[in-house]
């Protein structure tokens, strides 16, 4: 028996038919690829709330409240005209001189910082003045939230060399856009002009590049493309002189009928809603 093992190992050790033996796995160092942080695409502005900044917001605070208290005294006073005329004629509506006065003091001290932002757009709100817009453009036409104030750079100083400078300057998407919606809204208000300084083409050609370019950033609870899109419809489809566009619907008798259906006489429409 003991031969017979020893024999039957030995034939197992020689067949020939077992898998060859494996390679030991190696470890293998694997290469790392750096991946670039992405750079942001304008200066990140953190609104420190330093005494600078405390400062201006106590003096907007102060004539806000003031503001607001007036306004809801003199709501009070419902629709009785002789009430309202004895309250506004005894109780002066507040001036925000001081606030203004308080805020170019320290815009004298310091154009640059955010207290100096918050500042600007304060009185360009409340008091544009072209100083005010200088000083804006002058030190912050980097910021991408200047984008929120090119409408008001524009109302303070409609010769446009505010914004030129602006435009100079900007780097941020947002703000590339809204100088293009600018430069848009003007030329459409140009063709209103008498005579037109603007042909509709070229108005056009402003808004499609908006929607090629800028569609997708916020403007006025929309985007640019939808605003810039609305403008488009308007001018090529609802401005006076186009052809109406063709509404169907049915008359009082239950008919179908086709705007188009009484093309050449003179229609009358009247469109209204109930909610």
């Amino acid at each position: 028996m003991r031969r017979f093992l020893l024999l039957a190992l030995a034939l197992a050790a020689c067949r020939t038919d077992q898998p060859p033996p494996q390679p030991e796995p190696v470890v293998q160092a694997i290469p790392v690829v750096a991946i670039p942080v992405a750079s942001p695409t304008a200066p990140v502005n953190e609104a420190q709330d330093t005494q600078r900044v405390a400062q201006v917001k106590d003096a907007i605070k102060s004539y806000t409240d003031a503001m607001n208290a007036w306004m809801e005294n003199f709501r009070a006073l419902g629709n009785d005209e002789a009430a309202r005329k004895t309250y506004t004629e005894t109780t002066p509506r507040p001036s925000p001189a001081e606030a203004v006065a308080t805020l170019e003091t320290m815009l004298a001290a310091n154009a640059s910082d955010e207290a100096a932002y918050q500042a600007l757009v304060w009185l360009l709100r409340t008091q544009p003045k072209p100083v005010h817009v200088q000083r804006l453009v002058d030190n912050f036409a980097k910021d991408e939230r200047i984008a929120d104030q090119i409408g008001i750079i524009t109302r303070a100083d409609p010769s446009g060399a505010a914004l030129a400078k602006v435009k100079a300057q900007a780097t941020d998407r947002k703000v590339l856009g809204m100088l293009a919606w600018d430069e848009a809204e003007r030329a459409r208000r140009e063709l209103d002009a008498k005579p037109p300084t603007k042909t509709e083409a070229e108005v056009l050609a402003l808004y499609q590049r908006i929607i090629s370019e800028y569609a997708d950033i916020p403007h006025r609870r929309r985007t640019l493309a939808q605003s810039a899109e609305g403008v488009v419809r308007e001018l090529t489809v609802l401005a006076v002189g186009k052809v109406a566009p063709d509404i169907e619907g049915e008359d009082l008798a239950g008919v179908p009928f086709k705007l188009s259906d009484y093309r050449g006489k003179v229609v009358m429409l009247d469109f209204w809603g109930d909610w």
